[in-house]
C-alpha cells in the first residue's frame, strides 16, 4: 500500500493592525458609485508606522480588464508600475533617513456595489496569493459599497467574517508627507504616459488639497 504523508499544518501568519483613512473610501465610493453594479479594484500605498500598523495613506484604481457585478481584475503590470513610482519617492525625498517609514503597497481596495461587505471565496484567495507575495505578510484588504455607503477593513483572510470601517486620519510627518506627494506625482506622470483612460482614478487620501494644490487635477 501507497504510504499517505501527513499534511503540513499551514504557518501561523501574525496578523497586523491597521489604518484606513476614511477620505479614502469616501473617494473611492464617490468614484465608484457611477458605475453602478460593476465591480472595480485597485492598490493602496503606504507605511508601516512606530506602532508597528499596516497604514494605507494613498492608492489608485486603473482600468480594468475585466468587471462584472461579481468580479473584477485589472493588469498585473500595475503592481510594478506603483512600485517603480514608490522607488521614486522612497529616494527622492529624506532617502537615506531610517527615522522615515519607506513607503510600499500595503493593500488591495475593490467594490462589492449593492451586494454588501465581505470576502468572498475569489476574495480570499486574492487576499492569500498577494500575502504571499509579501515578505512580512503585511497587506490589507478594503471592500466598499459605494451603493449603500459602507465599506470594511480586513486584516486577514483567515478571518474573512471579521471587518471594521474605516476612519480617522492619517498623521503623517513633513517628510513621509513629501514621499506620498512625490509618489502621487509620479503616478500622475504615468498617467500622462498611459493615458487617463488606463488610470482613470487616483486616491488621495488625506492628502487630497496638497496634491491639487500642486496643480493636478481633483479626480
Amino acid at each position: 500500500k501507497k504510504a499517505v504523508q501527513p499534511q503540513r499544518p499551514k504557518p501561523v501568519r501574525e496578523v497586523f493592525d491597521a489604518v484606513v483613512p476614511r477620505s479614502l473610501v469616501e473617494q473611492a465610493e464617490a468614484f465608484t458609485a457611477p458605475r453602478g453594479h460593476l465591480e472595480m479594484g485597485g492598490l493602496l500605498i503606504g507605511h508601516v508606522d512606530d506602532e508597528g500598523r499596516n497604514v494605507c495613506a494613498v492608492g489608485f484604481f486603473p482600468e480594468q480588464i475585466e468587471a462584472t457585478a461579481g468580479y473584477c481584475e485589472f493588469d498585473g503590470s500595475w503592481l510594478a508600475m506603483s512600485a517603480a513610482a514608490i522607488d521614486h519617492a522612497n529616494s527622492a525625498v529624506d532617502g537615506d533617513s531610517e527615522d522615515t517609514p519607506k513607503l510600499r503597497v500595503i493593500g488591495w481596495i475593490h467594490t462589492h456595489p449593492g451586494l454588501g461587505i465581505f470576502l468572498s471565496g475569489i476574495d480570499i484567495r486574492t487576499y492569500e496569493d498577494n500575502l504571499n507575495m509579501t515578505m512580512d505578510d503585511r497587506f490589507v484588504a478594503v471592500v466598499v459599497d459605494p451603493l449603500k455607503g459602507d465599506n470594511g477593513v480586513f486584516l486577514s483572510p483567515e478571518k474573512s467574517e471579521s471587518y471594521y470601517s474605516a476612519s480617522g486620519e492619517v498623521p503623517l510627518d513633513e517628510n513621509l508627507k513629501a514621499r506620498y506627494l512625490a509618489f502621487l506625482q509620479r503616478m500622475e506622470w504615468v498617467r500622462g504616459s498611459q493615458g487617463r483612460d488606463a488610470l482613470p482614478f487616483i486616491l488621495c487620501g488625506d492628502l487630497r488639497a496638497e496634491h491639487v494644490s500642486d496643480g493636478n487635477a481633483d479626480d
